[in-house]
């Protein structure tokens, strides 16, 4: 057990990348465009999402189909809203 917590932590804890000068450089060159929203996701937009989800798609990794996601209606859009602003943040 000793030898794969040693492993695992060493794959999994690894130093920040250094962010290289090139990109700084464009960083504080880049002028904002208004026409891109930068605010979080709101229940509307979820919501919207959501209905373009094809229905009859695999799941992903944690075995929910879109036809589950539209099939939980506004509580489904809710927790998904406050999870992908959490996120945002």
């Amino acid at each position: 057990m000793r030898v794969w917590e040693e492993h695992f932590s060493q794959l999994l804890n690894r130093s920040p990348a250094a962010i290289s000068e090139e990109l700084q450089q464009a960083a504080t060159r880049a002028v904002e465009d208004p026409a891109i929203s930068s605010a979080p996701p709101s229940v509307a937009k979820v919501a919207a999402a959501l209905s373009k989800l094809k229905n009859g798609k695999a799941p992903g990794i944690c075995n929910i189909t879109p036809k589950m996601l539209k099939a939980g209606g506004y509580s489904v859009v809710q927790w998904l809203t406050n999870l992908f602003q959490a996120i945002w943040n």
